[in-house]
Parts: structure tokens; C-alpha cells; sequence
């Protein structure tokens, strides 16, 4: 999700000792084990034989908090929840896991997104240590529980789109064959910039909201353009929240024309909420 909407779990991670802080995230993932296995069973994935094309055009994401997606219709809904924040700093990566419970009905099809951040106090360009950590810790995660898609959200500036695709073949080469990879993706990289075009990834979501002062200039850059980041699925990332935008995606003609629609929601979902959304849309 764009950095705007998420909030660090904790503030000055890097600022303390590598033992302390890899002891703290030792003890971060087995209360979240705990929370997972107590909460909503194992988040090991349903649809491992589901191709990415196979997935329902509706997914939700859901975020850091306690979410009840019990009452979707599994049929038509999959679920793409947070799994975690990586961290990279100089040339080493710390994954920061989940920490809310998520309750899903057995038959979802859920798949993990993990949100990349630069942890470096000078925004130093990520180093290969970093990166191939990083891309350690997403794969392991990925064949641990047999997800069928893995979503990476990286809101890499200029200066990092190179390190940002070798992390992505990186990861790419590590996956299961099997596994599907989905990133999103900036507006702009889905107009006239289209550098994800080099990236080894099955899908890319074009992230309409959050979009600061671009916003007012919205329908007029979306106006007889289609959102292509230049990957061979497009979809598109919608907040229930942003009324005004979600009203220019639908009178400009862009959402018919995605793969699959995303949906964030700033609060918990509810089946109103839901409703409300695809009615806007």
C-alpha cells in the first residue's frame, strides 16, 4: 500500500542493536504464530492449484488490523492480506510479521502481500545483501504456506527502480514455479512510464488512491488512456473511502477495462462496506 496509508509497527527499528533487534523480531513472529493459530487456524493458502488468471476478479486487501472476512462469498472474493513489512538497510533485511488476527471461512483464497520499506536514514540506494535477504524471506514465506500468489507493494523512488527489479528476479528465481507474482504499481508507472515492463511479474495493480495533490489532475491523465504498466495482467487498486476518486474511475471507463479490481478499506470490512464499494465502482 502507498507509504502514506501505512504506519510503521514501531519507530527507530535500526537504531538499535542487530542481536536486540532480531531477538525482538523472534519474539514478534511467535506471537504472531500464536495469534494466527489461535485467531483464525494456519494462514496456509486455499487455491494452490489456481493459476493467477483463475482467481476471483474481487480481492480485498486486508490490512494491519483485526479483520472478520468470514461473511464474503468465496466464490466471487479472494483476500490479499498483509503479511508483513520488510525492512532494508544497507545490506541487510528484517521482516516485521503480522500482528492482527484474520478470520477467514476455510474455503477463502487468500494470498500474502508484503510491503517493502527503506529503512535508511539517507535513503541509500538498497545494497545486493539487502535485496537477496529480502527476497529470502518472501520465498520461504511463500512455500512454508503454499501460496498460490504473492503480492509486493514497493513504492520505489528513481534511484531505486534498479534495485527494485533485481530484487524481483531475485524473487522471481526462487518462487515456486507455481506461484504467481503480483506487485503494485504507482499511476504513473501505468501511463506514460512503463519501466515494470522489465520486471519478471504475472500482474501489476495500478493504485488509484492516495494520490495527493495528482488527485485534481486525475481525470484528465486517465481521459482516453488505459492503465498498462506494461506487465501481461493489468489490474486496479481502489479505496472504498475516496468517493470522488472512485467516481472518476468509473465515469472515465477504467475499471471495466482491469483484469481484477483490488479493494482497500481504511476501516474494517463489513458486508455494507463491501456492497457500498462495488456499487461505486
Amino acid at each position: 500500500m502507498s507509504s502514506r496509508l501505512f504506519k510503521a509497527p514501531f519507530k527507530g527499528l535500526f537504531n538499535r542493536s542487530v542481536t536486540s533487534v532480531a531477538m525482538a523480531l523472534l519474539a514478534s513472529s511467535l506471537s504472531v504464530a500464536l495469534l494466527f493459530i489461535s485467531s483464525c487456524g494456519t494462514p496456509t493458502s486455499k487455491g494452490l492449484n489456481l493459476n493467477i488468471d483463475a482467481l476471483p476478479e474481487i480481492v480485498l486487501w486486508a490490512w494491519e488490523r483485526n479483520e472478520d472476512l468470514r461473511f464474503i462469498n468465496t466464490k466471487k472474493v479472494a483476500i490479499a492480506y498483509y503479511a508483513g513489512t520488510i525492512y532494508l538497510k544497507g545490506d541487510y533485511a528484517f521482516l516485521h510479521p503480522r500482528m492482527n488476527p484474520l478470520r477467514l471461512s476455510e474455503s477463502a483464497v487468500r494470498f500474502p502481500v508484503f510491503r517493502i520499506e527503506n529503512a535508511d536514514a539517507n535513503n541509500a540506494i538498497p545494497e545486493r545483501g539487502s535485496l537477496k535477504r529480502a527476497s529470502e524471506l518472501v520465498s520461504e514465506y511463500v512455500t512454508r504456506h503454499n501460496a498460490p500468489v504473492v503480492q509486493i507493494d514497493y513504492d520505489a523512488r528513481l534511484n531505486e527502480r534498479a534495485s527494485y527489479l533485481s530484487f524481483l528476479k531475485l524473487l522471481r528465481s526462487q518462487l515456486p514455479t507455481r506461484t504467481s507474482l503480483s506487485v503494485t504499481a504507482l499511476l504513473s508507472w501505468c501511463l506514460a512510464d512503463k519501466w515494470l515492463s522489465k520486471a519478471p511479474v504475472d500482474e501489476a495493480v495500478a493504485m488509484a488512491f492516495s494520490l495527493g495533490d495528482g488527485k485534481t489532475t486525475l481525470s484528465r491523465d486517465l481521459k482516453g488512456n488505459v492503465l498498462n504498466a506494461g506487465v501481461s495482467r493489468q489490474s486496479l487498486g481502489a479505496c472504498v473511502d475516496e468517493k470522488e476518486t472512485n467516481q472518476v474511475l468509473r465515469t472515465t471507463g477504467v475499471t471495466p477495462f482491469s483484469r481484477r479490481l483490488y479493494l482497500f478499506s481504511s476501516k474494517p470490512w463489513s458486508q455494507k462496506r463491501l456492497s457500498k464499494c462495488l456499487e461505486d465502482l
